[in-house]
């Protein structure tokens, strides 16, 4: 599948180039999720970003057109990292594992990891802020799906093309609410609910695989 293409309005304005651009792009993207964590994405502007961050506004504006375009770099940049790790789990030594050791291996990557908690609790709700937002975790979704498909037959699942389909954007949906469900909660409980997730993960994989 091809990277989905930035929307031109959305776009960055120049490229960081130098490490101090790339921390100066860090820091805002980093003030964005506190404050969206602190007062929701729609209170949030650039202005506050900028104070936040301790830059001017100028500077922002450097890089990023509006507000908007901040949280599509944020969800863009988020998004593109998972699949980055899917990618690395598609070669290698882990393609040794068993199914159980693989799906585990594959959550502890990405779920148990405090960055991705921290941003996708952020972005919850801004999907269907715009609907730029929606086409890329359509594509995300369509991407995830694929993946878990491509796993599924190399594990020997025979199930139909679309049982499988359907199977992989249960599993999806699954992870999203799980993700939405830690809001709050404190470092034991969450855990606790990875485990379960993941106990509930193993038990429609074991069903595609018999």
């Amino acid at each position: 599948m091809n990277e989905p293409l930035v929307p031109e309005h959305l776009r960055l304005l120049k490229q960081p180039k130098q490490k101090r651009t790339e921390l100066l792009i860090d820091k805002i993207m980093n003030s964005t999720i506190a404050l969206i964590q602190e007062h929701g994405f729609q209170s949030v502007n650039t202005n506050a970003i900028a104070a936040h961050a301790q830059i001017s506004v100028k500077s922002l504006y450097l890089f990023f057109p509006n507000k908007e375009s901040i949280l599509y770099y944020i969800a863009d940049t988020w998004l593109k990292s998972l699949r980055d790790i899917g990618a690395d789990f598609e070669e290698g030594e882990r393609l040794n594992l068993t199914w159980k050791e693989y799906f585990l291996a594959l959550n502890k990557a990405i779920f148990r990891s405090e960055n991705y908690l921290r941003i996708s609790n952020s972005l919850n709700g801004m999907w269907e802020f715009l609907p730029e937002f929606g086409l890329l975790d359509e594509f995300q979704s369509t991407y995830i799906a694929a993946f878990y498909k491509r796993q599924l037959r190399r594990f020997g699942s025979k199930k139909t093309d679309e049982e499988l389909d359907i199977l992989c954007r249960f599993l999806i949906s699954l992870e999203a609410s799980v993700a939405m469900a830690t809001q709050g909660l404190d470092e034991r409980k969450v855990n606790k609910l990875w485990q379960i997730h993941f106990k509930n993960q193993c038990f429609n994989i074991e069903s595609a695989l018999n």
